[in-house]
């Protein structure tokens, strides 16, 4: 990979890990959602990025996928589970982050941690994507939990949100293999049992 595109990217990681920090640091019940996304968006700009998407910030039984809009008066109630994901890119070169805040003790976030830290573990050049799902798989079934079986890791490529390979968080056939200078995004999402999320309207 050449040496400016690689410090694009870890630019961009770089930023979307403070921004993660910072916002664990401020958030809590009451505060309205949009607020939220708004604080983020600001942030990634002054730390020298652009956001790669519009915030998600989606709460309790709302997976993914929800973007307040300007009139949205939704605040974060307490042991709320409330899903936050963000992207930046530098140049067109994106990282995506996402992880979930609740006031209270919750054993899935922990799951969801555990799986994130078990699927990087195995990640190498030569790795093949059915390897990474097994991993990330078998930790989350350690845990007592599942898995949304419907919404995956991908690669991430100038520009490109999601681009190949798609990385299941279930037990697969993938020969995809990975080489030096992919970029991926892994994305365990953690819940009671395997089951599949569903599309809705906008509220």
């Amino acid at each position: 990979m050449d040496e400016k595109i690689l410090e694009n990217y870890l630019k961009a990681g770089r930023i979307a890990a403070q921004v993660k920090q910072e916002i664990l640091q401020t958030i809590k019940p009451g505060m309205k959602i949009i607020d939220l996304a708004e604080a983020i968006e600001k942030r990634i700009f002054e730390l020298g990025g652009k956001p790669a998407f519009p915030v998600n910030i989606g709460i309790n039984e709302i997976a993914a996928h929800y973007t307040p809009s300007i009139n949205d008066n939704r605040q974060i109630a307490p042991g709320d589970l409330v899903k936050i994901d963000f992207g930046v890119h530098v140049d067109g070169y994106m990282s995506d982050l996402a992880f979930t805040y609740c006031s209270e003790k919750n054993e899935l976030i922990e799951a969801a941690e555990k799986a994130l830290e078990t699927g990087l573990a195995v990640i190498k050049p030569g790795i093949k994507v059915s390897e990474i799902s097994q991993a990330i798989s078998d930790s989350v079934k350690a845990a007592g939990f599942g898995v949304i079986i419907n919404l995956t890791g991908h690669g991430l490529d100038k520009f490109d949100l999601h681009s190949e390979p798609t990385i299941p968080n279930i037990v697969n056939n993938s020969d995809h293999m990975l080489k030096s200078g992919d970029v991926i995004a892994l994305e365990p999402f953690i819940t009671k049992t395997n089951g599949y999320v569903k599309e809705s309207e906008t509220a």
